[in-house]
């Protein structure tokens, strides 16, 4: 029996693939030495929606595109820092790759969150009680982290 139904959220290899269709760089050059603008750009578009969407931790991500965690956390720090100052295109090229690997919008993901918390806090048994109340916890912390300015 299922108490819970969690949602299905793509890979990080889906959203490099995605990455590399929206940004028109060649997915060997994200995974590569490359150090050129355009390529790390990619690698920080990919940490950041792993990290802020898929809720990734930054030694996974980094496993995903051959690179260590500091980095990929220099990454994601980066790109928020140009989000935050209004970079419009950064902006819109994460959520051109959000939409085009099925990443609900921030809104809809909590949503859904507080849902499936909702069916299993109301279940008896208190272990997964608690661990419903930790995953939403967390998941709303790296939200709202997300859009702090």
């Amino acid at each position: 029996m299922k108490v819970v139904e969690l949602p299905k959220l793509p890979k990080v290899s889906d959203v490099a693939k995605a990455t590399s269709v929206v940004m028109d760089v060649p997915l060997s050059e994200i995974y590569g030495d490359g150090r050129t603008q355009i390529f790390v750009r990619a690698r920080w578009v990919i940490s950041y929606i792993a990290r802020r969407s898929l809720l990734k931790s930054y030694p996974v991500i980094g496993n995903c595109i051959n690179r260590d965690h500091t980095t990929v956390l220099h990454g994601v720090r980066s790109l928020q820092k140009m989000i935050d100052g209004g970079d419009q295109k950064m902006s819109d090229i994460v959520n051109q790759v959000k939409q085009m690997v099925g990443i609900p919008g921030d809104e809809a993901l909590l949503e859904s969150i507080k849902r499936w918390e909702k069916r299993a806090t109301a279940h008896t048994n208190p272990m997964l009680r608690s661990f419903a109340s930790t995953i939403h916890r967390d998941i709303l912390n790296s939200t709202e982290k997300s859009h702090e300015v």
